[in-house]
């Protein structure tokens, strides 16, 4: 098995474990984000990086709530994805993202960041499970926007 592929499913496994962790607010996901950007940076695939920036903002985001910063990292994430991996994480780091905006109160930028996230994934020929389970979630935020504007 060759360094790279090696690092790739140790990737996956960190990002996984993280995601887990920081689903239950456990700080404990901080230190595997951390060493899921470290195996990033080493193969230099811009994919990876994406992927370590996106649990990166997920905890930040999620568990230390802290916007400003899972704003950044978010950035960083749609910086590094190319085009062709857009629709395997890209929905991620624009839930996370929109996600972050709600937070912070900024409602106009959520509600485009979720739209991007929602485009990429109708247009997919085909979702699995999760990412339909992100549709709805895109589906609903916006929902609850508008019905939130349409109360004030």
């Amino acid at each position: 098995m060759s360094i790279v592929t090696h690092a790739t499913l140790d990737l996956e496994t960190l990002i996984l474990e993280a995601e887990q962790l920081v689903e239950r607010r456990k700080k404990e996901a901080l230190s595997l984000a951390d060493k899921a950007m470290a195996i990033a940076l080493q193969t230099r695939d811009s994919r990876h990086q994406a992927y370590a920036h996106y649990i990166q903002a997920f905890y930040h985001c999620l568990v230390e709530n802290d916007y400003t910063r899972a704003i950044s990292i978010s950035h960083k994430a749609l910086q590094s994805l190319r085009e062709e991996d857009a629709p395997d994480i890209g929905y991620k780091i624009y839930m996370v993202l929109g996600n972050a905006y709600q937070m912070r109160g900024d409602t106009f930028d959520a509600h485009n960041t979720y739209l991007r996230g929602l485009k990429l994934l109708e247009g997919l020929d085909s979702m699995d499970t999760r990412q339909k389970s992100f549709a709805g979630s895109f589906y609903y935020n916006l929902a609850a926007m508008l019905v939130s504007e349409q109360n004030k």
